[in-house]
């Protein structure tokens, strides 16, 4: 994918904008993301650690939700799901989260969550319908060593 990004921080806010086009690979569709989040700090276990959250919307075109989420004729025929044609839209919209808090100079932990909710275009995917679900949730955690 190649395109750009526009981010602007003041004080704890932070918003954020891009736009990528498929190249040549797993799409060629376009598709642009919009983010806004609050960060700051947080004490948690004795240590000062470092927080983010806030809002996200993933936007993509037709060519981008046909690849991930459209059902062909010719893929319909050899599965169990209904031809799906997507349209240009919100492709989700949810929250997202993380925290990092360092242990000493060299380690340090962190984790996060998301929660999307894919839009129309995506949700009603007889791939989504038929075997997965429009509510998607993620998270995880990570050990970080500085070196």
């Amino acid at each position: 994918e190649g395109g750009v990004f526009f981010g602007f921080e003041r004080n704890q806010w932070s918003a954020r904008a891009e736009v990528r086009q498929g190249l040549d690979g797993g799409h060629e569709g376009l598709v642009g993301r919009v983010a806004l989040s609050r960060s700051g700090q947080v004490e948690l276990f004795g240590q000062t650690g470092f927080y983010s959250i806030g809002p996200e919307v993933v936007l993509g075109d037709e060519t981008y939700l046909q690849e991930y989420f459209g059902i062909t004729a010719a893929q319909s025929a050899g599965s169990d799901l209904e031809i799906s044609t997507p349209y240009a839209g919100i492709v989700s919209a949810g929250v997202k989260g993380k925290v990092y808090i360092p242990l000493g100079r060299t380690w340090g932990v962190g984790a996060f969550a998301n929660i999307n909710f894919l839009g129309d275009n995506a949700g009603d995917s007889s791939l989504v319908v038929e075997r997965g679900s429009d509510t998607q949730v993620m998270g995880g955690i990570t050990v970080v060593y500085n070196f």
